[in-house]
């Protein structure tokens, strides 16, 4: 008789609303990162999504990047050495691997929503889509590496969002 393993063999996410003003569907998020993290070929990784207020996203940019100011997204990986397929092939194999959280803050998309004139939920929508891209290496300090993550946004979301997967209750 063959032993079933406890690794997951796919992707999980774990989500989390800590601004409890926003009717975030987590169901949907949590299946949009996972489309994500497939489209983007993770295999056995562990994702903590987590939507905060304002208030607790300007603390967590003081704290950790030194700015006085409530940002959209926020991507703490665990090791800069996981990324897309660069496991060591026993580690694909064997193991599931913590790749690390995003916080976003849904105020900020709902004002920027309305600034760009796309849905609240298209614009949180890209801000998972951003947060996962943060941890599989992405970068947008440059000119060109954010034109390069945003050409990478824009693929994944016309791939994604052609399903109209929404992330948030009909409410907001």
């Amino acid at each position: 008789m063959r032993r079933r393993s406890r690794i997951q063999r796919n992707n999980q996410v774990f989500v989390s609303n800590q601004a409890p003003q926003f009717q975030i569907q987590l169901s949907h998020a949590r299946r949009f990162a996972q489309a994500i993290l497939k489209l983007l070929r993770f295999k056995k990784v562990v994702l903590s999504l987590t939507f905060v207020t304002d208030r607790v996203m300007s603390n967590l940019n003081q704290q950790f990047l030194n700015h006085s100011y409530v940002t959209d997204v926020l991507a703490f990986p665990v090791s800069q050495k996981l990324k897309v397929n660069r496991l060591q092939k026993s580690q694909r194999e064997t193991q599931n691997q913590f790749l690390g959280e995003v916080v976003i803050a849904p105020n900020q998309a709902k004002v920027r929503s309305k600034e760009y004139e796309v849905s609240f939920s298209d614009e949180l929508s890209r801000y998972i889509c951003h947060g996962i891209l943060h941890l599989a290496g992405f970068r947008d300090k440059t000119v060109a590496q954010t034109k390069k993550m945003r050409q990478k946004e824009d693929f994944l979301l016309t791939q994604l969002l052609k399903d109209r997967l929404g992330i948030i209750s009909h409410g907001n």
